[in-house]
């Protein structure tokens, strides 16, 4: 691994009427800066607003990982409060080095008929937020895309495809 390789700390809110991203849809200012710096401010400020406004209930931000390789997970899982009407989590964090991908989970339910889990294992997937068409560090590809928010998989090769 390069020594750049690492994650931002993860930005979570509790909803059911509002996501940190949609697939197709372009990427908010917030989330931009995510995905490009690791920067949650802006993201902050967004779910704030969906607070004040009652679209959303509750929101946490953990600590970033330092260094890091496959298979090493955040080091820091941010808590989140979650309540009748407010069961769906959404959480991102940006993965580096590359221009503007992303790893998050959107509307993961905590209240499945009727019972709150007790423990849920969430597999999250790649994303690119369509921000910034750069170069992919180490693999030396170009990828130019439209402006909203697709998933990344990888071919056969391990290179990343879209």
């Amino acid at each position: 691994p390069e020594i750049n390789d690492h994650f931002s700390p993860p930005v979570v809110v509790a909803s059911n009427a509002y996501s940190l991203f949609t697939p197709g849809v372009d990427a908010t200012t917030g989330l931009k800066n995510v995905a490009e710096t690791g920067n949650p401010t802006v993201i902050n400020q967004e779910i704030a607003a969906q607070i004040t406004a009652g679209t959303a209930f509750s929101t946490s931000v953990g600590a970033g990982s330092g260094p890091t390789c496959c298979g090493d997970a955040v080091r820091d899982n941010p808590a989140i409060s979650v309540r009748g009407g407010a069961s769906k989590v959404s959480g991102v964090f940006m993965l580096a080095p590359s221009p503007d991908w992303f790893t998050g989970i959107r509307d993961v339910d905590l209240c499945v008929g009727g019972e709150w889990l007790s423990e849920l294992t969430v597999e999250s997937s790649t994303w690119d937020a369509g921000t910034d068409s750069g170069t992919i560090r180490r693999v030396k590809i170009w990828i130019w895309l439209a402006p909203s928010i697709r998933a990344l998989s990888s071919n056969s090769r391990g290179r990343p495809t879209i």
